[in-house]
């Protein structure tokens, strides 16, 4: 029996995907998001080429980078501040679409919201959902306000504290601290801040960097290693993130004393990954983006991967079949390369806590392949 009808449970950037690309495929589309009103934290987004194709596909590309900004490849500093080397611009792209691009979260969230409301997919704010009855054949919903409904697909895209996840996977299946934290502050984009700058550490040590988002709009971030996974008083946060970058020197450092100030709107993190086996799907149930796959932030692809499942899961569903047939040509297009990225990511985070054994190991060698792996064919 075809997949007419799908209820998207989280309206973040993997379920607003997942309703464009539904919708695109003429599926009858309800998407719910406990949030009464959109609480998007106000930090950008890098998008690399994989996710510049997603966002082509789904039919956004053109505003988010109207709203946004794209670029070319990138800079390599050391911690005074010197430039080491320039890092390439991938090749084989369209000519009309950047390597890469960068957009505030609330933009981005903003263009995905319009487009899915344009393509007549029903929004619920508010609410939440729990499945009640799931076979292959389909699933029932029960909502917060007491109602049920039936669907031949429902999409965990509810993140990486995912609570269908916990239901239907397991409560064993947790967010897993990675031994790292994430600092981000969004400030005025300079002029000369036309690219990604990278800023590497002394002793291969928690790194920073500077990223353009818009014509007005850039972010400094660096990462730092923790003891827990407990969030941090935001009162200190400014002081904390100076201190943490007092020895990187050049303009990084000046933005640093121009900006890590008492009264910046920085925003941290802990980083945690999700480590769940196959199958990701259940019955009629799937789940994609964070709530299957999570990854630490150091090679910048966690909204690509939501975004290319979305895209994978709307092209399986137009092809029909038996909805269990679906799921699984889906997970098989997705696993090795949401794993890859996944367990690259958390090597690269150990590597700068000092806890990777794994002898020859190369950061940057990584980092290029995992540039060159976002360009691969999911």
């Amino acid at each position: 029996m075809p997949i007419r009808k799908a209820l998207i449970i989280g309206g973040g950037i993997g379920g607003l995907c997942a309703a464009i690309a539904l919708r695109q495929k003429g599926v009858e589309v309800h998407v719910i998001e406990k949030q009464e009103t959109p609480n998007v934290l106000g930090i950008g987004i890098i998008h690399q080429t994989n996710a510049v194709l997603a966002e082509a596909a789904l039919g956004v590309v053109d505003e988010v980078l109207k709203q946004g900004w794209g670029f070319a490849g990138g800079r390599v500093h050391n911690e005074a501040g010197q430039l080491l080397y320039e890092i390439p611009a991938p090749s084989g792209l369209p000519d009309d679409l950047p390597a890469d691009m960068g957009i505030t979260r609330p933009r981005l969230s903003a263009i995905l919201l319009k487009r899915a409301k344009a393509l007549g997919t029903k929004m619920t704010a508010g609410s939440t959902a729990q499945v009640i009855d799931n076979t292959s054949d389909g699933a029932t919903a029960l909502f917060s306000n007491g109602d049920t409904a039936n669907y031949d697909l429902v999409v965990g895209a509810d993140g990486i504290y995912s609570d269908l996840r916990h239901r239907l996977w397991g409560e064993q299946y947790r967010a897993i601290f990675a031994g790292q934290g994430g600092w981000r502050l969004n400030i005025p984009r300079p002029k000369e801040l036309e690219q990604v700058w990278l800023y590497l550490r002394s002793g291969g040590g928690p790194n920073c960097g500077l990223m353009p988002l818009a014509n007005d709009l850039a972010y400094m971030w660096c990462t730092s290693n923790e003891h827990s996974a407990n969030w941090k008083d935001q009162a200190n946060l400014a002081k904390e993130m100076s201190n943490l970058v007092e020895n990187v020197g050049g303009f990084y450092g000046e933005l640093r004393d121009r900006y890590i100030t008492g009264d910046a709107d920085i925003i941290y993190r802990p980083f945690e990954y999700i480590d769940l086996p196959t199958p990701w799907h259940k019955g009629s149930v799937v789940l994609i983006g964070d709530a299957a796959h999570a990854a630490t932030a150091h090679l910048a692809q966690g909204a690509a991967m939501a975004m290319e499942d979305a895209v994978v899961l709307g092209d399986e569903v137009a092809a029909g079949g038996a909805t269990p047939d679906i799921l699984q040509r889906w997970e098989y297009r997705r696993y090795e390369k949401c794993c890859w990225v996944r367990e690259t990511s958390l090597k690269l985070c150990l590597n700068e806590q000092g806890r990777l054994n794994e002898p020859g190991f190369d950061a940057l060698t990584k980092v290029i392949e995992g540039r060159k792996r976002a360009m691969a064919p999911t």
